[in-house]
């Protein structure tokens, strides 16, 4: 399920207290796919955050979503996608907790699943998108924005080379150049850079 807020945004487990938000914000809960299916394809976003429920086939479903209600211009950001470890990498979360308490004998522990291969996906599937990531400064999220194809709608293609991918092969040597791990202030100077047209 996620929260969706008229005028606002998709948050899939909204941990603040809704009689804060400000005036006029209507909230309705349901799954994310649904929030997309209903939403005109008039309605642009300038910026979108996913924080899917941790597995690549939901994040790759709201990718997909996003891009195509996202302004010429606009960006994605999309949390979990650099996962702290091999538990912390197990798409599901009762295993990947069960896992922790196994290996790392606590209750508390961190959980990205398998959120990772969507840079994969991206990388082969949609090379008109850039992909950069920042690992810091508290933990690491990935910024996408299309480099070309405006205007041309985004379908989902074949995950299965994606799904394919091991956890412990990809990141054997810490993360991958295809993550294209910058500085944010590089990455926020590379954005604003750019020159397109509407």
């Amino acid at each position: 399920m996620s929260l969706r807020m008229k005028n606002g945004g998709v948050d899939i487990d909204p941990a603040f207290d809704i009689s804060r938000l400000p005036k006029r914000t209507t909230v309705f809960v349901e799954p994310s796919d649904n929030f997309f299916s209903e939403l005109s394809e008039e309605k642009v976003f300038d910026m979108i955050y996913i924080d899917a429920e941790h597995t690549f086939d939901q994040a790759y479903r709201e990718f997909v979503h996003a891009m195509n209600h996202l302004e010429n211009w606009g960006v994605i950001l999309l949390d979990d996608t650099v996962p702290f470890d091999s538990v912390a990498a197990i798409s599901d979360e009762s295993e990947s907790k069960k896992e922790a308490l196994r290996v790392h004998q606590s209750k508390v522990w961190s959980h990205q699943g398998d959120v990772w291969k969507l840079i994969f996906q991206v990388k082969n599937q949609h090379k008109e998108v850039v992909v950069r990531t920042i690992v810091g400064p508290s933990r690491p999220r990935t910024i996408m924005w299309r480099a070309d194809s405006f205007g041309k709608e985004m379908k989902i293609e074949s995950t299965e080379g994606s799904h394919l991918l091991s956890y412990s092969e990809v990141f054997a040597s810490g993360i991958p150049s295809d993550f294209c791990v910058k500085e944010l202030s590089v990455i926020l100077a590379e954005i604003s850079s750019r020159n397109y047209k509407n």
